[in-house]
């Protein structure tokens, strides 16, 4: 759901309450009793977080007098300075503290740091909430249907005006993603991948931070590939190409089979041709060959034959 004038009028709302707690800190001298001199601090810089915490750091030139104490302080327009409570005590160009009587966070923050030889500097944020740092989301989680999902951490202000950044793993690469909602539908098909998922306050209020939260904890699916879908043709291609092999097999078994048949011709038995050889003649080859002579079962005699011939006769005598 997207940030509505309805949400900022309950941030209003709530941190108007928090103008009530008050700071008991006396302010800082009168402006006329300072030197205003911006060389001896440089690089002013703050951050904020959720529970209106800030941190800022500054650097201190060479130019600033030896064993300087400096004292940051903070206020919104038309209201008291009140002294950050720094958490880093002794830690020179550091303080963090936090935020007692500020009644907005989308009007300026005064910011003045004072030094112990009445040197002071002044710096103005403008809104605060450009400069917030958020917690990273939690309980990230990927669907079946590749949708990402995750949940804030409660913060009380804008907690529906935020923008998203996926980062995605993969074994290619790396590519990231935007969303303005708690969820995104991730239309790459992606057999494995990585995710991650950090947050800032988006473009949906006054202003626009660039200060991400920290990445959430990574996330990583696996998936086992989809098959692949086959049409009819693909299926008419596989029955063509398994018959072929098929027909080519049999093939090459049966001439396998003929050439075996031609080398491997029984080799031809001696004793056929020598029947009775050995058996009744006990290895007498003459006696063999002579039994072996056909012998006719009838004995026909020759009878002379004698020829006449008249005619030869007569010339003969």
């Amino acid at each position: 759901m997207h940030c509505s004038p309805f949400s900022l009028l309950a941030t209003s709302v709530w941190l108007g309450a928090v103008s009530a707690v008050t700071n008991s800190t006396a302010s800082p001298p009168e402006m006329g009793a300072w030197i205003p001199n911006k060389s001896w601090i440089q690089n002013v810089s703050c951050i904020f977080y959720d529970e209106i915490y800030m941190n800022c750091t500054w650097d201190i030139s060479e130019s600033a007098a030896q064993k300087q104490q400096f004292v940051l302080y903070y206020k919104n327009y038309n209201e008291r300075f009140a002294e950050c409570k720094s958490q880093r005590s002794g830690d020179q160009g550091h303080a963090s503290c936090y935020l007692h009587g500020v009644t907005s966070y989308y009007n300026i923050l005064y910011l003045r740091i004072n030094a112990s030889e009445n040197i002071q500097f002044e710096k103005e944020i403008d809104p605060p909430l450009d400069f917030n740092k958020l917690k990273p989301p939690i309980n990230v989680t990927v669907l079946k249907n590749n949708t990402i999902t995750w949940e804030n951490i409660p913060f009380k202000i804008f907690e529906e005006c935020f923008t998203y950044q996926l980062n995605f793993t993969t074994s290619n690469g790396w590519f990231t993603e935007t969303s303005d909602w708690n969820n995104y539908n991730l239309e790459k098909k992606l057999n494995k991948f990585t995710v991650k998922v950090r947050s800032r306050i988006g473009e949906h209020h006054r202003g626009d931070s660039q200060i991400w939260s920290d990445w959430s904890e990574s996330v990583t699916v696996e998936k086992e590939p989809e098959p692949k879908n086959t049409g009819p043709w693909m299926i008419a291609i596989s029955i063509a190409i398994s018959v072929s092999l098929i027909v080519l097999l049999v093939g090459i078994f049966i001439q396998r089979y003929r050439l075996w048949a031609k080398l491997c011709q029984p080799i031809p038995d001696p004793k056929k041709a020598f029947n009775g050889l050995f058996e009744d003649h006990n290895g007498d080859f003459q006696l063999w060959v002579q039994s072996n002579i056909p012998v006719p079962e009838k004995n026909e005699e020759c009878h002379p034959i004698t020829a006449e011939n008249e005619d030869l006769g007569s010339k003969l005598k």
